[in-house]
């Protein structure tokens, strides 16, 4: 962890904050719907009966949720479209006024522009004018006053600063019992770290074991888990990672398989023993099923992969209800559960600045330290800021009148390079001054050289979209 941490969000306010708040998020609220219509069934009653007094061919038909349906005793002419209608299109609610309307469910085809005929007020239940959205820049104050821990989870709860010191959250590999784990332990406690620990001393006792498919949401985790888990190969396991075969990836040919997970498809589990299914940053890979290319093919082969798996271990800094639901619709209700409540960041501060400069003010100080022989990150959600810190950077001096050394990492970046660097992180990161990356260092790319950075800088635009977790995963690499 460096010694000092500053998030930057370009445009608004006038306040400074801090604190850090681990494990916390604030409470978004959602965008109010355009009608909220208030639910008052007497009101809506009356309301209909003044339709009535001057339509006197309807009647009221179905209530519900505070709308009241209208029915046409014989065809006539709609009051809001002026055609006729085969079916019953009319309706009313009350608005948050208190006014009943008359509108008809075709008037967007023919009447656009139609409001809708009023009938005066018929409720007194007016409720208070809608409030708007909250936007980053009101959610994350509200976050440093009113922190919303993470929902907890009915399992054990467990503190430890490196999770290879709790050896029994993870699964008995060994064991033909099948189990289901889930581990909720925060940023840089080395959750993997400790998962290679236990596989690299079985593999070394000779023990044999079931294959690990080792499940991963982007390809730089891929690529830096490989990495890593190559060592165990010195052992005498056989690892593969999706990207180097091409076709069917088949379990009995590989004692470890690291793929992404729309890329879960490939995976052929015909033919071979037991397996266990590792799903690394779960969260991130629920949101990548869903939204990839092949989010189909990637749910259906997830659903074989985990109901035939003996064991099947999740990891997320962030686990949360949704999470167990995911895990229970394919393994059912017995999962073990380990929370991890340690707070690796506890005590120390994060300075908050709204940079009404497109973040400038946030990067001129960065530089400047830069200057001052001080190195620093910064972490951008902007692909094109990235790259332009990065160039201001390698033009700076140091106070020993040596360049600068820097490097940027983005989603477009050389591949080669990329996996080049991300194979030894510590080694490559520790002979840099200034590192600029964006969210292709989210997840898995962990730097473990203990305040070799003295700075952190993190700048999102509010109007970026950014995951939560996925900011925080960045900011804490």
């Amino acid at each position: 962890m460096p010694n000092s941490l500053m998030l930057a969000f370009p445009n608004h306010s006038k306040e400074n904050y801090s604190v850090i708040w681990p494990r916390t998020f604030s409470e978004e609220r959602p965008a109010e719907k355009e009608y909220q219509p208030i639910d008052d069934d007497n009101a809506l009653v009356k309301g209909a009966n003044l339709v009535i007094a001057n339509y006197g061919w309807l009647q009221i038909g179905r209530i519900e949720k505070g709308f009241i349906n209208f029915q046409a005793q014989y065809i006539k002419e709609c009051p809001i479209c002026d055609i006729k209608h085969e079916k019953d299109q009319l309706y009313g609610f009350i608005r948050k006024n208190g006014d009943f309307v008359l509108k008809c469910y075709r008037q967007k085809q023919y009447k656009p522009d139609h409001k809708g005929l009023s009938f005066g007020k018929v409720s007194d239940k007016v409720e208070s004018k809608v409030k708007p959205k909250w936007r980053l820049i009101e959610r994350l104050p509200n976050a440093v006053k009113h922190p919303c821990p993470l929902v907890e989870l009915s399992g054990k709860n467990i503190n430890a600063r490196e999770m290879e010191n709790a050896p029994e959250a993870y699964p008995n590999f060994l064991s033909e019992e099948p189990t289901t784990s889930l581990i909720r332990s925060p940023v840089m406690t080395g959750k993997t770290k400790a998962l290679r620990i236990i596989l690299n001393s079985l593999a070394k006792e000779g023990s044999r074991l079931p294959c690990f498919v080792w499940v991963s949401h982007r390809k730089t985790l891929s690529n830096e888990t490989k990495a890593k888990v190559d060592i165990l190969q010195n052992a005498g396991l056989c690892v593969c990672n999706y990207q180097e075969v091409e076709g069917d990836l088949a379990i009995f040919n590989w004692d470890v398989i690291i793929v992404q997970a729309e890329s879960t498809h490939r995976l052929s589990l015909f033919g071979g023993g037991s397996y266990v299914v590792i799903l690394d940053e779960v969260n991130a890979i629920m949101r990548q099923m869903n939204g990839g290319v092949h989010a189909r093919e990637s749910e259906n082969a997830m659903r074989d992969l985990l109901k035939s798996a003996v064991h099947v271990l999740a990891m997320d800094a962030f686990a949360n209800e949704s999470i167990l639901n995911f895990l229970r619709q394919y393994r059912g209700e017995d999962i073990r559960v380990f929370d991890n409540k340690y707070q690796p960041h506890k005590g120390k501060y994060v300075k908050i600045l709204y940079d009404p400069d497109k973040g400038s003010e946030a990067i001129r100080k960065g530089l400047k330290l830069l200057q001052e022989g001080k190195r620093v990150a910064f972490s951008v959600t902007s692909c094109k800021k990235a790259r332009a810190i990065a160039v201001q950077a390698s033009k700076l001096l140091k106070p020993d009148g040596s360049h600068v050394l820097s490097r940027v990492y983005f989603g477009q970046m050389d591949g080669k390079q990329r996996q080049e660097d991300f194979a030894d992180i510590n080694a490559t990161w520790s002979g840099l001054d200034c590192v600029v990356y964006t969210s292709t260092v989210e997840a898995g790319i962990s730097f473990e050289i203990s305040n070799h950075f003295d700075s952190v800088i993190g700048i999102s635009n509010i109007n970026t979209g950014v995951h939560a977790e996925a900011f925080a995963q960045m900011f804490y690499r």
